[in-house]
């Protein structure tokens, strides 16, 4: 929930190979002088290994791009392919005092409640509808795009 210079190798290779059918990366791009510039990103992955049915998400906006309504766009598009993926709940953290983080998520009808053990941040959690896809031919789909 707070910005770092340095990814754990771990936490980059999660965010740079996500697993087809569990975890999904979507980045929002504008071009400059020397390419591309990432501007925004969101994710989700499992939650926890013994629970195929919840997953969590993150939301990283850069900083000249915030309040321009990037962060509910990315958050819909992974509450989106996250019900595709055959979850059925995806939930955060988030800092009790990030306004811009809450706005679209009760925008797009998160529920808000305190995290339990820490007073300055909140649990975030919506329920999906359910795919009329069975999970395992998502999965084949992802991982075999026609």
């Amino acid at each position: 929930m707070l910005h770092k210079k340095r990814f754990h190798p771990a936490a980059l290779e999660r965010g740079l190979h996500p697993v087809p059918g569990q975890a999904f990366v979507f980045v929002a791009t504008v071009p400059a002088s020397d390419d591309i510039d990432i501007v925004g990103a969101a994710q989700y992955v499992r939650a926890t290994d013994d629970d195929d049915r919840a997953c969590e998400f993150a939301i990283t906006v850069a900083e000249g791009w915030r309040g321009s309504g990037l962060a509910v766009h990315r958050l819909a598009s992974v509450v989106r392919r996250s019900r595709e993926d055959g979850y059925g709940t995806m939930e955060g953290l988030v800092i009790a005092a990030n306004q811009p983080m809450l706005a679209p998520a009760r925008k797009l009808r998160f529920k808000v409640a305190a995290a339990p053990a820490d007073a300055t941040v909140l649990r975030i959690e919506r329920q999906l509808a359910r795919s009329e896809r069975p999970r395992q031919a998502q999965m084949a789909y992802a991982a075999h795009p026609s």
